[in-house]
């Protein structure tokens, strides 16, 4: 999973309103709007605007959502929290699930809310972020298929979450997964695990940002996708990117400019291909590789 949480407290979002409408406003992509903010809609020219009178988009109803699921043929039940049942235990999981989908721009829990509800990603990209005082947006991460969501140690969520593309979830009541941890130890052996990936990774990204120049923080943000989609079972490239321009300079501390100058770059020196927005071709992933080594 591209988010890590690890070691971030739970504190509600900041307050500052006038911030981040005037931070969400010069945003060149779309952005749909937390609680207490106005609902922003994509126009022309790729600007978001603001659209005072229009509802934010409702969390599904859970009377909606389709109880119960097949988890033993689910597609990502290898990459899953569930990988650790067998087909009888997951009997016992297949009672407490619920199907949710988001369309691309609704949020699914926000930044301070209390924890309901955890989560198992099966299609689709999230992005995870944090509302600095100034209004400013970090995004810690991008949820992608296989990835846990929403289990936090302080009772409340961290970090917003919201769909870039359409999603599809798993949704398990949290008190009812707690119950399944205390009778099936092996779930617990396997969100250890995850969660021992997740410290590592964290690490890592910490390296990337605060010592790596923007070439080396995109190929290594494209490397890490490209070993993702083999995590898959899917081949290393080409690389879908739901995830806007905008979005990858949130995540890896850089401006939009510098974000499409390092594309364009890399594109001219024959390392990758661009033959739509969303897709990156990786021509030459051993180039990108020494790009890290040799900084």
């Amino acid at each position: 999973m591209f988010h890590r949480s690890v070691g971030i407290s739970c504190r509600p979002p900041p307050r500052n309103v006038e911030g981040r409408m005037r931070q969400r406003a010069s945003m060149p992509f779309p952005v749909r709007s937390l609680k207490h903010s106005p609902t922003l809609k994509r126009t022309s020219g790729d600007e978001a605007r603001l659209m005072p009178d229009q509802p934010r988009v409702p969390f599904p109803d859970p009377r909606l959502s389709g109880r119960g699921r097949d988890c033993l043929h689910c597609d990502v039940r290898h990459l899953a929290l569930c990988a650790a049942l067998d087909e009888k235990a997951l009997q016992h999981l297949e009672r407490i699930v619920s199907a949710v989908t988001l369309a691309p721009g609704q949020t699914l829990f926000d930044e301070g809310d209390s924890v309901k509800y955890v989560f198992n990603v099966l299609t689709g990209t999230l992005r995870l972020h944090k509302l600095l005082p100034d209004g400013q947006r970090q995004i810690t991460g991008f949820g992608l298929r296989g990835d846990f969501l929403g289990l936090s140690a302080e009772g409340c969520h961290p970090y917003s979450a919201e769909a870039v593309s359409q999603v599809e979830l798993c949704r398990f009541l949290m008190r009812e997964m707690r119950d399944l941890f205390s009778h099936f130890t092996e779930l617990e052996r396997r969100l250890l695990e995850m969660r021992e990936e997740e410290l590592i990774t964290a690490q890592d990204r910490m390296v990337t940002l605060g010592r790596r120049n923007p070439i080396e923080k995109i190929s290594a943000f494209l490397l890490e996708f490209s070993h993702r989609q083999e995590r898959w079972g899917q081949a290393p490239t080409p690389l879908t990117l739901a995830m806007t321009r905008g979005d990858i300079a949130d995540y890896l501390g850089l401006t939009v400019e510098t974000v499409s100058r390092t594309f364009t770059r890399l594109k001219s020196d024959g390392i990758i291909a661009l033959p739509e927005a969303t897709r990156v071709e990786l021509i030459d992933r051993e180039r990108l590789n020494d790009i890290l080594l040799r900084h």
